[in-house]
């Protein structure tokens, strides 16, 4: 699941339901700008406001995701 969020006005706040604790084993993210994916935002790249932690997910070539995908096979 991905849940990626682009809003046309700063400083907006954003909130969702959840239906489990948050458990950092089961945080598992990847880029959204990695190429392999062909997501086009319509955003400049450069336009974008993103965490510090947004700015690290790795994109699908990396091993830890390539292992967690092969299971959707």
């Amino acid at each position: 699941m991905t849940m990626p969020f682009v809003t046309p006005e700063p400083d907006t706040e954003m909130l969702y339901k959840v239906t489990t604790p948050y458990a950092l084993e089961n945080d598992h993210r990847l880029a959204f700008d990695d190429p392999a994916l062909g997501i086009d935002g319509g955003l400049p790249l450069t336009s974008l406001t993103l965490s510090d932690k947004d700015r690290k997910h790795p994109r699908l070539e990396h091993p830890r995701l390539a292992e967690m995908l092969r299971f959707f096979d």
